[in-house]
Order: structure tokens, then sequence, then C-alpha cells
């Protein structure tokens, strides 16, 4: 677990080892110079940070390549171009349809139609309700009357059927009474009277003729049984025709009212009388004719109640469907105008006015318009996977730009990759990180570097790298006291922070501890090194920490 720290120990070392061969050949072989100068430093407390380097490119937040969805007509008008800033839902391009207007006639007739289809659907007018409610309110009606005259057939009132045979029978009775008493009636004896007075008419009208025959310049003549002139004669005649037959229509009349009335009640007998029996006895005919009609009634019934619902509360399948017409319909329209889908800067525009609109601009393939949201960058960093697993989503982010070394700019973390990538032996993972702020100089595919920091924890003691020594029985610290003793305190070093490392153990900030140093004495012959580097070699109180 100390091979890491072993490693960085071992270059500490063997840099003391060359200043110290530098200051041994400052000193002169025969010169003692004595106890070195005890070097100190304080315990301290630090925020220890914990971070993981990968690298990868800017790439835009957002990136949306537009395409022509028709074939039809030709570009108009082109509206942007490369570097222009553009809002969601503004103009791009348009087409040029005027070689062929019914294309966009026809669009605008099958948007109105789909849409009038749907609101129809979602809105009935009030004629058709009204029209629903009154064939479910009929339907209710014609249920209650086959229900009631299945429960007549089946349940008879017997005495409303006997009542009404009492009453046809007296109607049949009260006909032929009538009939009978025409024959003396006063419009009988009126026609007597007036045939009477039509005879009397008749023999002065001839007496009178016969007369003013015989004497043609009488005023008056004897006729009969009277004197009268030609005029009134004539009058007394045509009264008396006129009379009977007046009196003759009202006599006819009253006949055949008397017939009717008497056919009438005799029909209304035979009914009543065929009702008492079929109440008494009903006709298995008539009980599955009036079946059927309840039966069809109710049928009737739900189909409408079934359609009234409908208008009432679409059926969800209908509505969509009805949807999902109109919504194409308005892409075949908006298809003729292209519009930015997102806020971003224009960065290509393949098409000119008067190209030919595809869904591909030649063999590239290319976009009519590339559109890319630069407000903020991400970059997918490639991580070593000795680092992968110390990271997560929400860790802070410092990302740098070798084409600006003087920015840096915040990010977070926002998706770690599961799956990682093998390269030469090497596996990393991609985690992607997403600025919080942006240069209008950051521009895109640019070399960066994201500094992620995975943990972070305040308050951890600290030492200079050089106070820890190791020794057989581990790591530890020379702890000095007021009188300039020193105490051996085992640590457990953690991170190394730049000049300094981490530390856990039986030490509190402000503690001095001593820095391992190296001491030299001169010997006759080149003796190498007696005791020194105390605190590195072992000589004097420990190794070099591992």
């Amino acid at each position: 677990m100390y091979s890491s720290k072993r490693i960085l120990w071992q270059m500490i070392s063997l840099v003391a080892v060359a200043a110290v061969l530098a200051s041994c050949s400052a000193i002169s072989p025969t010169q003692d110079t004595g106890a070195a100068t005890l070097q100190t430093a304080t315990v301290k407390t630090i925020t220890s940070v914990t971070t993981a380097t990968g690298s990868g490119s800017t790439v835009a937040l957002q990136s949306v390549s537009v395409y022509w969805k028709t074939t039809t007509g030709t570009v108009g008008t082109v509206s942007v171009k490369p570097g222009d800033q553009v809002k969601a839902g503004e103009v791009l391009m348009t087409l040029d349809l005027s070689a062929d207007p019914q294309v966009l006639l026809q669009a605008q007739s099958n948007l109105s139609t789909t849409e009038k289809a749907l609101n129809t659907l979602l809105n009935p007018d009030a004629l058709t309700m009204a029209n629903a409610q009154q064939l479910v309110a009929k339907d209710q009606s014609a249920i209650k009357t086959a229900q009631q005259a299945l429960d007549n057939l089946n349940n008879p009132n017997m005495t409303y059927y006997q009542d009404q045979l009492v009453n046809a029978r007296n109607a049949a009775t009260n006909a032929q009474q009538n009939a009978a008493a025409l024959n003396i009636s006063s419009i009988q004896v009126n026609l007597r009277n007036a045939l009477n007075n039509l005879t009397t008419a008749t023999n002065v009208y001839n007496g009178a003729r016969d007369a003013f025959a015989k004497c043609p310049t009488c005023l008056t003549v004897y006729a009969y049984n009277r004197m009268i002139s030609w005029s009134d004669a004539v009058n007394l005649y045509t009264d008396a025709v006129n009379q009977v037959n007046t009196i003759q229509v009202q006599l006819d009349q009253a006949q055949r009212q008397n017939a009717s009335t008497l056919t009438t009640a005799q029909e209304n007998l035979t009914t009543a009388q065929a009702n008492v029996v079929g109440a008494t006895h009903p006709d298995s005919v008539t009980l599955g004719v009036d079946q059927a009609a309840l039966v069809q009634a109710q049928s009737n019934l739900a189909n409408d109640q079934a359609n009234l619902a409908k208008l009432t509360t679409p059926d969800p399948v209908n509505v969509l469907a009805d949807q999902a017409a109109v919504a194409n319909a308005q892409a075949v329209l908006d298809s003729f105008v292209m519009k930015a889908p997102a806020d971003g800067e224009v960065l290509a525009v393949n098409f000119q006015t008067g190209d030919i609109p595809s869904q591909t601009s030649g063999s590239a393939g290319l976009p009519a318009v590339t559109i890319a949201n630069r407000s903020h960058v991400r970059v997918d960093a490639l991580v070593d996977e000795a680092d992968i697993g110390k990271i997560k989503v929400g860790d802070p982010v410092t990302i740098t730009l070798n084409a600006l070394p003087d920015l840096a700019m915040p990010a977070s973390v926002t998706y770690v990759d599961p799956t990682g990538t093998s390269s030469q032996g090497l596996v990393k993972y991609t985690v992607r990180v997403e600025s919080t702020t942006t240069d209008p100089r950051v521009l895109l595919n640019m070399t960066a570097t994201a500094l992620i920091t995975t943990n972070s924890k305040a308050g951890a003691l600290a030492v200079p790298l050089a106070s820890v020594q190791y020794d057989a029985q581990g790591e530890f610290v020379n702890v000095v006291a007021a009188d300039g003793s020193l105490t051996r305190v085992p640590v457990q070093g953690g991170d190394i922070q730049g000049s300094l490392i981490t530390v856990s153990g039986q030490l509190k900030p402000g503690d001095v501890v001593s820095i391992a140093q190296a001491t030299t004495t001169t010997t006759t012959g080149g003796g190498g090194f007696g005791g020194g580097f105390g605190g590195l070699f072992g000589g004097g109180g420990g190794g070099a920490r591992p």
C-alpha cells in the first residue's frame, strides 16, 4: 500500500543525497562542521482535495442539424448566414412554390379540414347535440309505450276493456236511434212542405204562362188561384225549387252523418268485443310483436345513448387519430418554411436561393443549416480506470484549455459512462462535464483538460513532506518539545498537497515537528557518510518515508 509513496520518498532521498554531496565537496577534509541547526515546522490544518484528470475537446452543449422535409419547389429565401445568432422559431429558409401553387393550396385545405374535424369531435354544435338528445328522449318514450303494451297484454285491465265495451254498445244504440228518429224529424216535415209549395208554384207558373200566351199585353193574369205578374210567377217557382233542393241537401247530409256514426259505433263495438276476448286470451303473435318492439326500442336507446356519449365525451382513440391528422397536415405546411428548432449560433448554411431542397445535400449528406448553442460547452473527458471509481455525478470540475492557458472554467460532472474503452492496454472511461459559465473565446473542438475534484476534506492535519519519516515500526514524526527534546509520534500519511502531506495520529494543530536533515563530518581518507541524513537513511531516528 505504500508503493507509490515509497517511490516518492526515494526521489526525495536522492535529492537530499545530491544536496549533501554538494555540501561535502565544499567542506575541508579535516574540519568538523559541528551539529546542524534543527529545522522545524508547525502542524497545521488544511482543506485536503483529491482530484482526477481527464482530457477531451470542447463540444457545444446543444447542436442541431436542420434538414428539409420535402423536395417540393426550390429554395426561395435564405435568412441567415454563418455566425448569426438565432432564436427558436426564427425563420431560416423558405421555399418558392410559385411553379406549383396547388401544393400550398392543398396543404392549407388539408389542415383546415383536419382542424375542423377535430374541433367538431371536441366541440359538437348545439343542433347536433339537440338532435342526439331528442333521439334519446324519443327512444325512452318508445320503450315506455312498448313496455306498457306488453304489460297490458300480459296483465290486462279487464275493467277498462269492459267499460270500453259498454260505451261502444251505448254508442251503437244511440246511433241506431238517431237514424230512426231522422224519419220523423223536422227536416222531413220541411221537405214535404217545400214539395207542396213547389206543386202550387208550378201550377201558378203554368197557368200564368198559358194566360200571358193568350194576352201578351196584359200586365197581370189570373193563374190557378190568384192574379199575378209574369215575373212574380217565375220568382215563385224558382224560390220553391231552391227551397226543395236546400232541404233535400240537409236531409242527405243528416242521413250520411247518421250512417257514418252508426258504422263507426258498430266498428268500435266490434273492436271492444275483440279487445275483451284478446285480453282474456292473449294472441301469441301479438305478444311476440310487442316483445320484439320492446327489444328494438331498447336497442335504439342504447345506440343513441352511445352516440350522445361520444358527443359529450369523445373516444380518446378518435381524438388521437384526429390530432395526428392535424399534426401531419401541419407538418406538411411547416415543411415549406424552415425554422430554428432551438436558440444558438449558425455554424453552417448549405443551401442557397434557387437550390432544390432535399433531405441531404449532395453526396456529403450535409444538413441545410447547423446550429449550435455555445452559451455553455461540455467536454467528454477520458479518465484512467484507476480514478473512475472516485468520480460521481455532481463533482465540481475545472476546465482548462491548451489554447487559452489563462482561462479556467467552472463545471460539473453530468454523466459517467459505465462502459470503458481499451487502447494499447490502457482502459479509460468517458466522463461528461458541462461548464456553468463560458467565455466567447472558447471555440468548439478545443483541446481541454478536466480537473475533477473527487473529494474535499476540511480540517485535515498536514505537515511538510520531509517531516514524515519511516523505520521498521512504520511512519512517524518527531515532535519537538519546548526544551528541544524529540518525541517519536506514529502517524499515517495521507494525500500529498503540494509540499505538504496530510497525516493522522496523536497530533494537533500547532505542534512543532522536526524536519529531517543531513549532518556531515569530515574524515581523512574519504570515509563516506557517517551517521548523516538521520531521518532519511536511518542513522539517527529512522529511514526515509517509503
